[in-house]
């Protein structure tokens, strides 16, 4: 087995483009991960199985390599699926050091390519999502497509979904790639290569409002077993995650971006979402952060063996993080095919504190939220909430107790106590409140990832919203 037959066993062919006297013959091809179309280079003749690398992931290596980052194998998995002896190897991966420690991971900042000129990019990618926006809203097709995977015509909008029909007949647009700010590029016959622009749903990306990617999710009819990548990554992308509600304190972490705005239409109110693009994809600076401070982050990558193994990274990168595939099919879209309730399945996976009644936009000219006064009467209650949430009897139970006596709770991260009002003392009612927030677990859980540091009965289901 060579590098030329791991790509075929991915239904990848590449094609002969040049061959040195040093490198001998080199092959392009679509990358396994990041797609493109001659973006990946490989060299059988080199090493005992050959080497290759991506200029877009700008990543690259030997055999054993591919299958690491391609396969999700581990090293010693990835030598003996090749028949090598592990002493002919080093034991571990090389790892880069610093004063002689490790190199820990740290998020990098995904980057437009240097040989791109992001000023034109940006113009003509930016005509292209918007033509492709008005097809899609027009085209009654492609929008139930998105609709049976959990995407309205609203979210549509508000993310800038398009679809591109192809044109003349074709399948694709082709377009001059210089003037997209591509450097020039020829065929093995010499012959200009132009920009292919596929057939497909137009997945925009922008961070703080500029185009970073544009994606194209290609139909089944259209992939071929040499070329069968179902996503296609207009060159002079980059590869930052999509980061959506990066104010929550809940995220729930999935490959593709669809499924992140699926995720984020049926509970968006609730908790972000984060698409990585892979199953071994990374966060970006930001989006580690945001993830970095969560209460909950629920990791919702493919539900494969390569989806498990990438969900290790997250569990061992955030202390929230737990691994939270959908309940049926492989990601959320195909969830929602199969009768799934997306915001059921988020709901389940989150602490207590986020399973209240739903939440209700407040009109622009509504009066805010008063504090409960201090020199609340002991016999005052509260109003019940309209529609009483679903949590354990003990959660309730501390709710009535706080609606009718003057107790507050200091939730915070270096201190949870119990404190009533100066002018008010009944030993009996903070026993039953005590004992109920330290001797309950569901309890404490509750007011543990409250987002209020001062809980009362002012603001018990009160959730951070959008």
């Amino acid at each position: 087995m060579n590098i030329l037959d791991a790509l075929g066993s991915k239904s990848i062919s590449p094609v002969r483009v040049s061959r040195s006297p040093r490198r001998g013959t080199e092959y392009a091809s679509p990358c396994p991960r990041c797609g493109g179309r001659d973006r990946f280079r490989s060299w059988p003749e080199q090493g005992d199985s050959g080497t290759w690398w991506c200029r877009q992931c700008n990543i690259g290596g030997d055999l054993v390599k591919f299958l690491m980052e391609f396969d999700g194998m581990g090293f010693k998995k990835a030598c003996r699926a090749l028949g090598r002896e592990l002493p002919a190897y080093v034991r571990k991966p090389f790892q880069q050091t610093f004063g002689g420690q490790p190199r820990h991971w740290q998020p990098a900042e995904a980057r437009f390519a240097p040989e791109v000129n992001v000023d034109a990019w940006r113009e003509h990618a930016g005509k292209f999502v918007d033509g492709c926006h008005g097809q899609l809203m027009a085209a009654s097709k492609p929008l139930a497509w998105l609709a049976g995977r959990g995407i309205d015509a609203d979210a549509c909008r508000r993310h800038r979904l398009g679809y591109n029909p192809g044109e003349n007949g074709r399948g694709a647009l082709f377009r001059d790639r210089t003037a997209w700010g591509l450097p020039e590029a020829r065929k093995p016959d010499g012959r200009r290569k132009m920009l292919w622009l596929p057939r497909g749903i137009v997945i925009p990306h922008f961070v703080d409002g500029a185009l970073v990617r544009v994606r194209i999710r290609r139909p089944k009819a259209d992939l071929r077993p040499n070329f069968d990548l179902k996503y296609y990554v207009v060159p002079g992308s980059t590869s930052a995650p999509m980061l959506l509600g990066a104010d929550r304190t809940a995220f729930v972490v999935v490959e593709a971006e669809l499924d992140a705005i699926a995720v984020y239409q049926a509970a968006g109110d609730m908790a972000g979402a984060l698409a990585v693009l892979t199953s071994h994809g990374k966060p970006d600076a930001a989006a580690h952060a945001a993830l970095s401070g969560a209460n909950a982050v629920l990791v919702a990558l493919d539900a494969d063996e390569a989806g498990r193994k990438g969900s290790a990274f997250w569990t061992a990168t955030h202390p929230a993080a737990k691994r939270w595939p959908v309940p049926e099919g492989k990601d959320p879209g195909d969830a929602v095919r199969a009768g799934v309730d997306l915001r059921a399945w988020v709901l389940a996976g989150l602490p207590p504190v986020y399973r209240v009644a739903p939440a209700v936009k407040t009109p622009a000219d509504a009066e805010p939220c008063q504090p409960v006064a201090d020199a609340m009467p002991e016999t005052q209650e509260s109003p019940a909430p309209q529609a009483e949430p679903d949590l354990p009897a003990g959660i309730k139970a501390l709710y009535q107790l706080l609606a009718k006596h003057p107790v507050r709770i200091i939730a915070r991260s270096d201190r949870t106590a119990i404190v009533p009002h100066p002018n008010w003392r009944n030993l009996d009612v903070i026993g039953e409140i005590s004992k109920l927030l330290f001797f309950d677990p569901e309890v404490l859980d509750y007011v543990t990832y409250h987002p209020a540091d001062e809980l009362h009965r002012g603001n018990f289901w009160m959730r951070e919203t959008a």
